[in-house]
């Protein structure tokens, strides 16, 4: 059971410094290891899909994440991104192309000509997306500190389109509750909002009391915009065609999945 002791009055202190730091952090936003897939209408995580399309969750840090890919998409071998880098939120006007990045567009992301509007392939958005990249922990994971200490980070991406969606569930977290997004319970759903568009969700669950998680999770925090700017991986040769039957699907995360049924 939840232990919720005399020490609230420290973190209701806390909670309103970080939370106003994350407000401030995206007050400017518009319109290697485990990977959280938000596909049209389902979510993925390490390969594995969520049942119910509905990701309960810990949002343990963000940073900005700019991504250049020079070729189309490619279901049966995805690559990372040939031009990228990170930064810290609210900072994008400093970014610069990663030193892992394979192909360097430019010297920096805000004079870079794929940053600019009208240069996307299909519509009129900028061929490099502007994104968050968001680390998150399961939040079955969490059940006391010790197991919220070594709970694996997975990594996903909010895409342009959904921005404001972060941003906005970040506002009224901040404002209803005055928390942070790693003092509360996350759910995060995907909808199949039209043919070209993924559409997410966001709603807190509850939040958090526990005082052993809470400092857990507040260690876990300063150190986690670091792991996300981590570099990709080097890209790799496309591999032979598996026929679906030796297609498998995988999750690192305990807990019930389905397999994905595409």
């Amino acid at each position: 059971m939840a232990k919720k002791t005399a020490a609230i009055v420290k973190w209701d202190e806390k909670f309103a410094k970080y939370a106003q730091q994350g407000r401030e952090s995206v007050k400017n936003i518009g319109g290697g290891g485990t990977v959280i897939k938000f596909r049209r209408g389902s979510i993925e995580v390490g390969g594995a899909v969520v049942p119910n399309n509905k990701l309960e969750c810990i949002i343990i840090g963000a940073v900005a994440f700019n991504g250049w890919y020079k070729d189309p998409f490619d279901a049966d071998n995805p690559q990372p991104p040939d031009c990228y880098g990170f930064s810290i939120l609210g900072e994008e006007e400093s970014m610069v192309p990663h030193e892992k990045a394979e192909d360097k567009q430019s010297k920096d992301c805000a004079s870079c000509p794929q940053n600019e509007w009208g240069t996307a392939n299909v519509g009129r958005g900028k061929a490099c997306g502007n994104n968050i990249r968001i680390g998150v922990l399961l939040a079955k994971d969490c059940e006391d500190g010790e197991t919220t200490l070594k709970a694996e980070m997975a990594t996903g991406k909010i895409s342009p389109t959904n921005l404001k969606v972060y941003k906005g569930y970040l506002d009224a977290v901040a404002e209803e509750h005055g928390r942070p997004l790693w003092a509360v319970k996350t759910q995060i759903s995907s909808f199949n909002d039209d043919r070209t568009q993924i559409r997410l969700e966001m709603m807190m669950v509850d939040p958090i009391e526990d005082d052993e998680i809470l400092a857990a999770l507040e260690k876990r925090f300063v150190k986690t915009s670091e792991a996300l700017m981590q570099p990709f991986p080097p890209r790799t040769e496309k591999p032979a065609r598996r026929s679906p039957a030796a297609k498998k699907s995988t999750a690192k995360f305990r807990g019930p999945v389905t397999k994905n049924p595409r």
